[in-house]
């Protein structure tokens, strides 16, 4: 699920989650396959 808290998007938090709206999560959803890589730069 995404986050109401915008100041923390596209930031690592400590859970290892990357902050994300919950409008590019659908996005994502729709266009990548299940098991693509995932690569964070900071």
């Amino acid at each position: 699920m995404g986050t109401a808290e915008y100041w923390t998007i596209g930031t690592a938090v400590s859970s290892g989650c990357v902050r994300l709206m919950d409008r590019d999560i659908i996005n994502l959803h729709g266009r990548v396959p299940v098991g693509s890589p995932i690569v964070v730069l900071s």
